[in-house]
C-alpha cells in the first residue's frame, strides 16, 4: 500500500507540475523528463508531453566529466 502511494504521488506530482507551467505560459516553452528507473512505468500515466530517458542524469554526468581537465 505504501508503495503504491508513493509511485501514485510521484505521478500527481508530475501532473501538477505540468499543469501550472502551462498555465504560466501561452507558448508552453517548456520540456518534460522522465528520468531514472521507474521513469517509463510513471510515463504510462502520464501525458504524452513527458520524454523518458532513464539514463539522462548519467549521460549529463559522463557530459560533464569529459569537460574536466
Amino acid at each position: 500500500a505504501i508503495t503504491h502511494g508513493v509511485y501514485f504521488s510521484a505521478i500527481a506530482l508530475c501532473e501538477k507540475v505540468y499543469t501550472l507551467l502551462k498555465i504560466t505560459s501561452d507558448t508552453n516553452p517548456y520540456k518534460f523528463y522522465l528520468t531514472g528507473g521507474d521513469s517509463k512505468a510513471l510515463a504510462e500515466h502520464l501525458p504524452a508531453i513527458w520524454e523518458v530517458d532513464p539514463h539522462l542524469v548519467l549521460k549529463g554526468l559522463a557530459l560533464a566529466s569529459a569537460a574536466c581537465p
